[in-house]
């Protein structure tokens, strides 16, 4: 958030959920990242808490995030 220049970085995804005391700076982060022509997919998960990428998959908001989050580089990347 300190950083004077966030041109010329790569595409980013950023994910933020309700239940976490940093989601405003990374909402924040994401929006300096869009002004500075950075290509950026930001998304507000509802009802989780902040390390969700750790819970089980069986829950279905977690389950449904990493299929967007596995999109979202297959669109980037290709099939690699």
């Amino acid at each position: 958030m300190r950083c004077p220049d966030l041109s010329n970085l790569p595409r980013s995804v950023i994910y933020t959920v309700e239940v976490d005391p940093l989601r405003d700076d990374g909402e924040n982060y994401a929006l300096a990242l869009a002004r500075a022509g950075t290509e950026v997919l930001i998304q507000r998960l509802p009802g989780l808490p902040h390390g969700f990428m750790v819970l089980p998959t069986s829950l279905q908001a977690v389950d449904r995030a990493f299929d967007q989050l596995a999109q979202c580089l297959k669109s980037y990347f290709g099939d690699r």
